[in-house]
């Protein structure tokens, strides 16, 4: 059950000797904040698509299960209170949030989430909401590169590069290249490219149950319903590269996305998710910008050993893949983020060591 990664050796053995479960106790002062995309009844088959990040629903209850008897679960009202001085967060506190409001989130991750009290909180963009029929640019632009027939991808005019499609290396290649270009754009233009993309390379169509399970995005009358069991987030209108952008679309994304939701559920959204969330697509512009939004906290996709938890519009969150249980265990623990704190550390003290010495020149 789960995807093979080159840490599953590691982490059943230290699932087997307790190392994990000591893990979660000895690194249980932080706050540990987990990210999903998508939770199905299974997996995507050969041939269909080799783009997603979503976890069976059997893996996500065996998850849950392992976190609630080692952790504790908390929701973003105790997370805010604790920024905000009000209250304490108990030792080995985890928030579960999701991205993108796909509608899997609701008809399989929530129930499940119910029965284990847990109140989660999804971040939608309001635009693929708005048209739930319409997969976000970057899943168009990964179908397209993952399922196109023929050597090679046909490219709109904008893209002068060529792009090979022999191999699965080729194809996951072009789909992130064309994703770093794309995502720089403004909206218009994305949709523009991705459209195009779509017709040059036609391919065979989905299944109406796989596109359901897999890239269908709820509506917002699931969401508002879902409201009163989950807290609802802000995720930018068309989900863009923010730090590429300039400010005044940035702030756009941002402050209109803020306002639908508002509109939609009845309630301000008190929490953001900055879209990709790595350093390469948000900064501190787009911090203060969420700050100035109106925003409580925003959450990055920063692992916590990188910038720890200081900065309440820049909180870490860890990617949730469908990995091996052990391995997920090894990584929610905190070993993981503590063999590379460790590697990282060295690596940088090396580096100094190998630095030739300086010498103070001042004139005599």
């Amino acid at each position: 059950m789960g995807i093979e990664t080159r840490y599953d050796t590691a982490a059943r053995l230290a699932s087997r000797i307790g190392a994990t479960a000591f893990a979660a106790r000895l690194f249980g002062g932080r706050l540990l904040t987990l990210c999903y995309h998508g939770v199905t009844p299974r997996y995507v088959t050969d041939g269909e698509c080799d783009l997603t990040g979503h976890v069976s629903v059997e893996l996500f209850r065996s998850q849950l299960d392992w976190l609630a008897e080692h952790m504790q679960f908390v929701d973003l009202d105790q997370v805010i209170g604790s920024m905000n001085r009000r209250l304490r967060l108990p030792r080995r506190s985890v928030l579960i949030t999701f991205d993108d409001g796909f509608l899997n989130n609701f008809e399989y991750a929530l129930p499940v989430m119910k029965e284990f009290g847990i109140r989660p909180v999804f971040f939608v963009p309001s635009e693929p909401v708005s048209r739930p029929d319409r997969p976000l640019w970057y899943l168009r632009i990964g179908l397209v590169t993952g399922r196109a027939s023929g050597p090679e991808l046909s490219v709109p005019t904008g893209v002068s590069e060529r792009f090979s499609l022999r191999t699965p290396a080729d194809r996951a290649s072009a789909y992130r290249r064309l994703h770093e270009i794309v995502s720089r754009w403004p909206a218009a233009a994305r949709l523009e490219f991705t459209s195009e993309l779509e017709r040059l390379n036609p391919t065979s169509p989905l299944s109406s149950e796989t596109h359901r399970l897999f890239f269908a995005h709820a509506d917002w009358d699931t969401i508002q319903r879902a409201s009163d069991d989950a807290d609802i987030g802000g995720h930018t209108v068309t989900h863009p590269a923010l730090k590429h952008m300039d400010e005044e679309s940035a702030r756009r994304e941002i402050e209109e996305n803020r306002r639908v939701i508002a509109d939609r559920i009845g309630v301000d959204p008190r929490a953001f998710a900055f879209p990709f969330g790595s350093r390469d697509y948000c900064g501190p512009r787009e911090e203060r910008i969420v700050a100035e939004t109106g925003y409580e906290a925003g959450f990055t996709l920063v692992p916590q050993w990188m910038e720890g938890t200081t900065n309440r519009f820049a909180l870490p969150r860890h990617n949730v893949s469908p990995v091996k249980l052990e391995t997920f265990t090894m990584v929610v623990s905190g070993m993981l983020d503590f063999a590379l704190w460790v590697k990282d550390t060295l690596g940088a003290r090396r580096e100094l060591e190998r630095r030739p010495p300086t010498v103070d020149r001042k004139a005599n």
